[in-house]
């Protein structure tokens, strides 16, 4: 078999849909010299599976690491942002303050508003994942890597997981500037200048 130039490395047979794919494995090999194999589709299939399965762990785990980083400067980001929320509506959670308004229900309106923002913003972050996802997947078939051409696989755990991430770390990083703001005395609604204790 390979002792010209043009030589082959695989050859791919192809039977009929009633065949028996074992016997024809079988038939083949006692054709083959020594040292060459003869393998079915589903026995390629698996050892590629596993190859790309290896080839890809590198690249999940640094999508790991780069999603909890990511959801690490978005916990900031979000404490930041309302942080100065809270302290652009001084005057206004004072006014609820002074209406009657407890500390719990200037709380709760603040934490309501970080689960809105949750929400959205999970909603966003998953469109764009799939965005991402498709673009991969193009990507891949760019440099030859076949990924079955199944499409993309999106399981409700997966909307789940996002959306309790989304409105769960939200919650919590919104959770000290609502604090904040329930601590806001009443009186300064009355005032120009207020420092949040």
């Amino acid at each position: 078999l390979l002792d010209g130039e043009d030589v082959f490395n695989s050859i791919a047979v192809t039977a009929d849909d009633a065949a028996d794919v074992a016997e024809v494995r079988d038939r083949i090999v006692q054709t083959l010299p020594a040292g060459v194999e003869a393998r079915t589709g589903a026995e390629v299939a698996e050892e590629s599976q596993d190859a790309i399965e290896q080839a890809l762990g590198f690249f999940n785990t640094f999508l790991l690491v780069f999603a909890a980083v990511a959801l690490f400067v978005g916990i900031f980001l979000i404490l930041n942002t309302f942080s100065i929320l809270v302290a652009q509506r001084t005057q206004e959670m004072a006014l609820f303050r002074a209406l009657g308004a407890g500390r719990r229900q200037v709380t709760r309106s603040v934490l309501v508003e970080a689960a809105a923002v949750g929400l959205v913003g999970s909603t966003i972050g998953l469109l764009l994942g799939l965005g991402v996802a498709q673009l991969l997947t193009l990507a891949f078939a760019l440099f030859g890597l076949d990924l079955g051409g199944a499409g993309l696989v999106l399981r409700p755990r997966t909307v789940l997981v996002a959306y309790a991430v989304g409105i769960v770390v939200t919650l919590v990083a919104a959770y000290v500037p609502a604090r904040r703001a329930a601590r806001v005395p009443p009186v300064a609604g009355m005032r120009d200048d207020v420092v949040i204790p």
